[in-house]
């Protein structure tokens, strides 16, 4: 079964899926920086559609970053 077709990931399908290493995984779980499951108190378990949710909240939006910006560069040359 493909990513694609699954719901829920294991902990090292999340990791494949979001390319990222298991222990960068573990330091975002650890932290509760990242959305995930233990419904039986110890396998950890990721629901793709809160993945998904999650990697789209950490996007920037550039636009945004670039008025920031050039408001900061304004400021400091009054």
């Amino acid at each position: 079964m493909s990513h694609t077709d699954k719901a829920f990931f294991t902990f090292s399908e999340a990791a494949e899926y979001l390319g990222i290493a298991k222990s960068t995984l573990y330091k975002f779980t650890a932290s509760n920086m990242i959305p995930f499951s233990k419904p039986n108190g110890k396998i950890i378990y990721f629901s793709k559609k809160q993945l998904e949710d999650w990697v789209m909240s950490k996007c920037t939006n550039p636009e945004l970053e670039n008025n920031r910006a050039i408001t900061y560069v304004t400021k400091c040359i009054e």
